[in-house]
């Protein structure tokens, strides 16, 4: 390993002499779309560039795993809500199936009623009914018809 101070010369100085060495120059200058704020304040070591843009990926990382905690809890949020609104609505719909149920229990009991009621008027008025026609009076053989029919012969007789 090399010792603290040193500098380390990069194999394509090594390699390359000169030319090389300009190339290394010029790649140090290059800002990589980078303001030139930012490339003045960069240490030119690329170790310690590297651990600085660790630490700014860190930092970003935990910026955004941070964002993503804040909406899960705002989802969980919303979820329980919604939850809680699904369970309202299913206990409103058991109310509203147990109120349907007696109304139409009511419905048939009340219909069942008004048949057997219907029923017996018409049974009633069947059995009191009488034959308003003569055709009809004279075949069952009404004894009030017989009455009156005969009762002009009786008087002319007398």
């Amino acid at each position: 390993m090399e010792e603290e101070g040193e500098q380390t010369v990069p194999p394509a100085a090594v390699v390359g002499g000169a030319e090389a060495e300009a190339e290394a120059e010029a790649g140090e200058r290059q800002d990589f779309g980078l303001p030139a704020e930012l490339v003045a304040v960069l240490p030119s070591d690329p170790f310690a560039q590297l651990d600085v843009a660790r630490r700014i990926t860190s930092i970003a990382l935990s910026s955004r795993l941070g964002r993503l905690e804040a909406e899960a809890a705002r989802l969980r949020a919303l979820l329980a809500e919604r939850d809680a609104a699904a369970a309202d609505l299913r206990d409103r719909v058991e109310q509203l199936d147990a109120a349907l149920a007696v109304a139409t229990g009511r419905l048939r009991r009340v219909e069942e009623e008004k048949v057997r009621n219907s029923l017996a008027a018409a049974s009633a008025s069947h059995s009191m009914e009488r034959p308003t026609s003569l055709a009809g009076r004279w075949a069952r053989g009404d004894s009030a018809f017989e009455f009156r029919r005969r009762l002009p012969l009786v008087v002319a007789s007398s």
